[in-house]
Order: C-alpha cells, then structure tokens, then sequence
C-alpha cells in the first residue's frame, strides 16, 4: 500500500494520459501476482488516473526465457510507467529471475520498479536476496512466513535515500510529513513487538543448521525436491515447471493426479473441494488448486520441522481420494 500510495500521489500530481507532465500512466503486475497486492494497486491507483495492467506468465511448463519473453511483450505493449514483479509468486509458486526482469523493465523506460519478495528471506539463500545485484527502486519482504519472526514484520528496501524522504506512510499519524522512515515509526497503535524480534530471528535463522550442516534454504530446498519427486513417481505425474531454476527453493508446484476434480478448488483461495476434504477428514492442510484445462496442483512447502511422515500422509491422502472417485 505505501508503494501504491506513492506511485498514487505520482499519477495525480503528474497527470495522466499526457495530462500535466506528460507522464505515462499504466502500471504493470504479473498476471499471478498476490491477488491482494493487485486489488491494493486498482484502488489506490486507478482513482488517481492509472491504468493497471497484467503479463501473462506461462505457466505450467513454465521456462525463465517464456517468463521473460511474455514480460517484454507487456512491457511493449503497455509502456508502464510503474511495474510490481513477483520474486517468489504464491500461486503458483516459482522464484523469478528477478534480476533479469528489473533489467528488462530498464530498457524499456519504467520509471519505478517494486519487488514483491514476500516469500524470499528464509526460503531463498541469502545470496539471492542481494537487493543491490536485484537493482530495484524498492523491495519488500515479509519476515514471519520462513524467518522464524512472529508476524506481523515486514521489511522494505528503498535504494534511494530520496524516495524515502518523498514517500509517505499510508497511516498518517505522528511524525506525518516527515519523511516514509520517520513516519513508520510511530503509525497510530501498532503493537511493535514482533518487530523488536526481528534481530533474533534472524540470528537463529542464520545460525540453524540441520544434523548433516546445512542451513535453512538449503535444507528446505532439498527437503522439497525428495518429496515432489517422491509424491509425483507415486502419481504418476510429471514435473509442474520444464525450467528447475524457477523451482529451486523448499516451496513449489507439484502436478496431482488427473482424475482428481479440482474444480471446486481455485488456488489460492478458501474452498469447499479437496482442500477441505483434506484438512477435516485427514488433518492435512495443502495448497491444492485447479488451474483449468492444465489440472491440478499443489503448491507443496518443506519447512525445517517437516518429516518424511508429513509428505508421506499427503501422499497416501490423495491417492485415496483418487481410489475413491474411480469406483
């Protein structure tokens, strides 16, 4: 919502549609961005005279070279003024060539670019998350889904010291008009304590090692490929993605069975379908979704507590419901 205001407050001051400066007005997201990101982008900016707009992102089968093919298309297409792009999507789950894709959005003349990375520290190896080799004017991440912080804590890196002055918080509050930092620390009643814990967290984060010495992405991301090769050679399915980059991490897409029905399940979203199914009759909450003529998927995670068993009932669940539907 700060990012929106901010580019908000740019379409009204520099009008729209060549109006005033002569400023550009779309803005450009992935079309499998967090749906609640883009809503924030429609009504905060489209009132201010934007125009938001969505590159499609081939997905399944999807390849780093189709994912910045179809991004340049959009950017072409469109000539955005602003671009949010995904690091790590949620559904469905792949890790982007973010670096690349900033590129891109700098020859084809974006003024400002944001990364969603709300998934990216903790799951993603540190070195992955450099924000200076990732060259974005802003960055945000959220720090209580795999950083070991109680939520919620969230961090954004401003690669301007200027835009933080220019940029407001969306609470106006104490210290208003005194710059984006300022501003956020004291918005209004806020309970700061999960941000007080932000230290810590990341400190174990960063000293956890698993019984064999590898640290938590690493281990995460290993954990996961044993399972979704597991899961899948027991489903007789192949892989969701054709380019393992955009799978290296310990959360991704794995195909389900064919004749499973996902219709009732649209991803990402509360359902009364399998994902139900699962979780009264099995105790098992999984990210399962139809994603239309493509089939079925569940977007599986590997966390440091997880075990063989987690996956292994997972497994045993499915093929039940599959077992069920064919007599």
């Amino acid at each position: 919502a700060i990012i929106a205001s901010r580019w908000g407050d740019a379409l009204r001051r520099d009008g729209a549609d060549g109006g005033g400066g002569g400023k550009r007005s779309n803005i450009l997201l992935l079309d499998m961005c967090y749906k609640a990101v883009g809503y924030c982008l429609r009504e905060i900016c489209v009132p201010a005279g934007g125009r938001v707009h969505f590159a499609h992102v081939p997905f399944p089968d999807t390849t780093a070279g189709a994912v910045l093919e179809s991004l340049d298309a959009a950017l072409l297409a469109t000539k955005p003024r602003f671009v949010l792009l995904d690091h790590v999507s949620s559904q469905p789950a792949l890790v982007f060539p973010v670096a690349e894709m900033v590129a891109l959005c700098r020859e084809r003349g974006v003024d400002e670019v944001a990364i969603d990375g709300a998934h990216a520290v903790g799951l993603l190896p540190a070195a992955a998350v450099d924000v200076g080799a990732i060259g974005a004017d802003f960055y945000y991440t959220n720090l209580h889904k795999w950083a070991f912080v109680p939520g919620p804590a969230t961090a954004l890196h401003v690669a301007d010291g200027r835009a933080v002055a220019s940029t407001r918080h969306v609470v106006p509050s104490w210290n208003v008009g005194r710059g984006l930092l300022e501003e956020s620390r004291w918005p209004g009643t806020r309970d700061f304590a999960s941000a007080l814990a932000v230290p810590a967290a990341l400190e174990y984060l960063a000293a956890w090692r698993s019984i064999d010495g590898a640290g938590a992405a690493e281990y995460n991301a290993a954990g996961w490929w044993k399972a979704a090769e597991m899961l899948s050679e027991a489903w007789r399915v192949g892989p969701a993605v054709a380019d393992p980059t955009l799978a290296n991490a310990g959360m991704g897409m794995v195909r389900l069975p064919p004749t499973l029905d996902l219709s009732g399940d649209a991803p990402g979203e509360p359902s009364t379908g399998v994902r139900t199914i699962l979780r009264d009759r099995y105790g098992i909450e999984a990210a399962v979704g139809g994603f239309g003529d493509h089939g079925g998927f569940v977007r599986l995670s590997h966390a440091v507590y997880n075990t063989d068993e987690d996956f292994e009932r997972l497994r045993d669940a499915i093929s039940e419901l599959v077992v069920e539907k064919s007599t």
